[in-house]
């Protein structure tokens, strides 16, 4: 019941702290707003659970099932998907800080409530629907409910307690992602150097901390970052965010071929079909060419059409693939930064997508894929169904919630592993 209650809490904190802070970072503005829209898209969707509840189209069981995997979606993608900002090589800075606000976020929040509320053994029942009640009244509206001067203030507690025991490495480790959480680069890098002390071959720990210490420094990985990711990709060779930043390193440097190989080598560790995977072949097709064109020999790096079209044949019969497109006649209506939703809901059963993608509309025309790594919720995915209702929709206001003149297409039933499909966004809701 802790774990629940503290996912619905982390939930809350995350819904009213993420999109300001994601405003103010410097990563490109579409990775931020894919970040803010999945926040959105989850506060929707279980508003949506809600009503389906009160109207009786689901049950108590099968609302706080759906609940459940909701926030534990969102804790997923925050921490999985927001990879993207270090994804695209035209944005080092974006592609330098692969996960940070998620790795920052979940354990700053999450050690700052446990604080606060104590020990799972000494909760109260009493207690325990104190802090529900808050957080639902909180979740359904209430604008002051998380905020960041109140994690400010959960991170003031884990002071104190750090302050009694300092040999707690754990908690060094949680109170410096809290730092960078509140951009508090050079007390995160001290903390840091405290976890480092009493744990140094946590290979995670190593990647924030070099992350820490290049947000310190200007941005920079030379130097302690660069050592701190090479010893952490020592103790972990599949180290997702190491093998990030050691290939941002090297193409940073100029060195492409180095580039290459690594992001090689994560390539194949990326859930095959996601968007991080399709942004990573880009990345590696242009810092090829970066490399060629400076007189670089083929031959002297990975066959990447290979890899590719090993990992593409991991996806078969498990995507929905196609084109969408603007109609002519409402081209004129659209700006380049206006949100492009491409949504696939099941047939019949609750009205949540079961997979989502995020766009913006300069990129119209476009091929999309769809895939589990689009999923919502992690029981409801997109290769469990045979059929699947598919439609995309243009926002103004990038509220995944339809609106009042948002652009539509018709929505279509389709057969999951469909690869020719054509969507033409052709509609004005009323």
């Amino acid at each position: 019941m802790f774990w629940i209650i503290l996912f619905i809490l982390i939930l809350a904190a995350l819904l009213f702290v993420i999109p300001p802070l994601l405003r103010q970072t410097a990563v490109s503005s579409s990775h931020l707003d894919q970040r803010e829209s999945n926040i959105k898209i989850y506060r929707q969707q279980l508003q949506e659970l809600e009503k389906d509840l009160e109207n009786k189209i689901i049950d108590q069981t099968q609302y706080e099932k759906s609940r459940e995997e909701l926030e534990q979606r969102l804790l997923e993608d925050i921490g999985d998907a927001s990879e993207d900002d270090h994804q695209h090589v035209s944005n080092r800075n974006g592609r330098l800080w692969p996960a940070i606000t998620a790795l920052i976020l979940i354990p700053a929040i999450s050690v700052g409530i446990y604080w606060n509320i104590g020990s799972p053994d000494l909760i109260t029942k009493e207690r325990i629907q104190q802090k529900s009640l808050e957080v639902s009244e909180s979740g359904t509206g209430n604008p002051h409910g998380s905020t960041t001067e109140q994690i400010a203030q959960m991170v003031t507690s884990l002071e104190k307690r750090m302050e009694q025991d300092p040999n707690d490495a754990e908690g060094w480790l949680m109170l410096a992602r809290s730092y960078v959480f509140l951009q508090r680069y050079d007390d995160a890098v001290r903390a840091f150097e405290k976890s480092e002390a009493l744990n140094p071959e946590d290979p995670r720990m190593l990647t924030d901390y070099a992350d820490a210490v290049a947000m310190a420094n200007g941005g920079t990985l030379n130097g302690l970052p660069l050592k701190l990711i090479r010893r952490a990709l020592t103790l972990d060779p599949n180290n997702q965010k190491g093998l990030w930043l050691a290939g941002t390193a090297a193409y940073d440097s100029g060195d492409f071929k180095s580039a290459i190989k690594i992001w090689s080598r994560l390539y194949p560790l990326l859930e095959p079909g996601s968007q991080g995977a399709m942004t990573m072949q880009e990345n590696l097709k242009e810092t090829r060419e970066l490399y060629l064109a400076a007189g670089g020999d083929k031959k002297d790096i990975p066959d990447l059409e290979s890899m590719f079209h090993a990992q593409d044949a991991d996806t078969n019969g498990k995507t929905l693939e196609g084109t969408v497109q603007i109609a002519d006649a409402l081209k004129d209506r659209i700006s380049p930064n206006d949100t492009v939703f491409i949504f696939a809901k099941a047939t019949s059963g609750p009205p949540m997508p079961v997979a989502i993608l995020r766009t913006t509309a300069d990129r119209l025309p476009m091929h999309f894929v769809l895939s589990d790594a689009n999923s919502v919720m992690p029981a409801r995915k997109l290769s469990q169904l045979k059929k699947v209702t598919l439609g995309a929709r243009i926002s103004k206001s990038g509220n995944a919630m339809p609106q009042s003149g948002d652009l539509q297409s018709e929505r279509i039933r389709v057969n999951t592993g469909t690869t020719d499909i054509n969507l033409t966004i052709n509609q004005t809701i009323p």
